[in-house]
């Protein structure tokens, strides 16, 4: 029962906003990424040999990079419109030992 509700948890916030709205940004590449997937397991299971991917690969970034930079640069107009500046974007930074612990 948790399993199931964390992994709820989990595929609710990769494929919508923080307001809670569906994200297309997030949703369209999984959605694309999937039949990809399907595409090439039929053209391996067809032909017996793994296809060339270096296609596969330009298709997908062709696909989905533009797709992504239409939707950042409408959030950026949105706010523009809104009055309200644009959320600035989140940059992982890993804990690094020897700067939170001087004693190193």
């Amino acid at each position: 029962m948790i399993r199931k509700y964390k992994l709820k948890t989990f595929l609710r916030g990769l494929f919508l906003e923080d307001s809670g709205k569906p994200s297309f940004s997030r949703t369209f590449p999984a959605i694309v990424i999937v039949i990809s997937i399907v595409w090439v397991t039929f053209l391996i299971l067809k032909n017996g040999q793994m296809p060339d991917l270096t296609s596969l690969a330009l298709y997908l970034g062709a696909i989905l990079g533009p797709t992504y930079g239409a939707n950042k640069i409408a959030t950026g107009i949105q706010a523009a419109i809104n009055g309200t500046p644009a959320p600035p974007p989140v940059i992982p930074v890993a804990p690094n030992p020897y700067l939170d612990n001087p004693e190193l």
